[in-house]
């Protein structure tokens, strides 16, 4: 799926992805499920509005920032879903534990 815009909203993204996988999801069992972000665009980038969106992008955009700033200050484990809380999937790994996965989140310079 390629979206008509440009976002860096979680919330936004979060939905898009549910509405792909209600569309393409066979009903048959899977055993790992992933999503992948590409032409990725740094900052500046200007949202069209549509007159029928009634989202509040700007308050969605202030909570990811907010999160991120956070985990930036107290560590990446400070601020994560309630779904996770007494899980054991670590909330940021998409399944795959610490040990394994490839992205540096503690190298990761957030704005």
């Amino acid at each position: 799926m390629t979206l008509n815009h440009a976002t860096n909203i979680t919330i936004e993204l979060h939905q898009y992805v549910c509405r792909l996988f209600d569309e393409i999801w066979n009903r048959k069992p899977i055993r790992h499920l992933g999503i992948h972000t590409a032409r990725i665009k740094d900052g500046g980038e200007l949202r069209q509005l549509s007159f029928f969106d009634l989202a509040n992008f700007e308050k969605w955009e202030d909570m990811d920032r907010a999160v991120d700033q956070i985990r930036l200050k107290y560590g990446i484990d400070a601020v994560k879903r309630a779904v996770f809380i007494r899980g054991s999937i670590d909330h940021l790994s998409g399944g795959v534990s610490r040990e394994k996965r490839t992205v540096a989140y503690d190298r990761l310079v957030i704005d």
